[in-house]
């Protein structure tokens, strides 16, 4: 992540679909960790989904984009 490597961001927050196993193991091996879960905040295809909220900080993140 280029915004990591600057100084103006501490913190990143992101949020994925719960249910999204592959999303989720992805965020977790690039040392993304879980914050909290928002009950119905995805509306798709007429049903609404939990969404899981995850965050890192800057010298927490393992994966190197020049590799």
């Amino acid at each position: 992540m280029a915004i990591q490597k600057t100084n103006v961001c501490g913190k990143t927050i992101l949020g994925t679909k719960i249910h999204n196993v592959r999303a989720v193991r992805c965020y977790h091996k690039c040392g993304f960790r879980d914050l909290f879960v928002v009950p119905e905040r995805e509306l798709q295809d007429g049903i609404y989904h939990d969404s899981l909220i995850m965050g890192i900080r800057k010298n927490a993140f393992v994966f190197d984009l020049n590799q």
